[in-house]
C-alpha cells in the first residue's frame, strides 16, 4: 500500500490515473490522523505535485525523525 502526500486531492487522483492504480491501492494522506498507528517505510511514501503544501508533509518529516532516533 502506498501513502501519497500530494498538494491536493486532484493531484492524488492524477497520480492514481498515471500509475493505473485504484483508490484502494493507495492512501491519500491529507491529515496527520491518517498516519497515526501506521507502519510504513520510506519506500511506501510517494510525494506528488505540490506535496510541500500539505500539512502532512511536515508531520511525515517529524514522524520519520522520531522513528530514526
Amino acid at each position: 500500500m502506498k501513502i501519497v502526500i500530494a498538494g491536493n486531492y486532484h493531484q492524488f487522483n492524477n497520480w492514481l490515473r498515471e500509475n493505473k492504480l485504484s483508490p484502494h491501492e493507495a492512501i491519500y494522506a491529507d491529515s496527520e490522523e491518517k498516519l497515526l498507528g501506521m507502519s510504513f517505510t520510506e519506500s511506501d511514501v510517494v510525494r506528488v505535485g505540490e506535496y510541500w503544501r500539505s500539512p502532512v508533509s511536515d508531520a511525515f518529516l517529524r514522524t520519520r525523525m522520531i522513528h530514526a532516533r
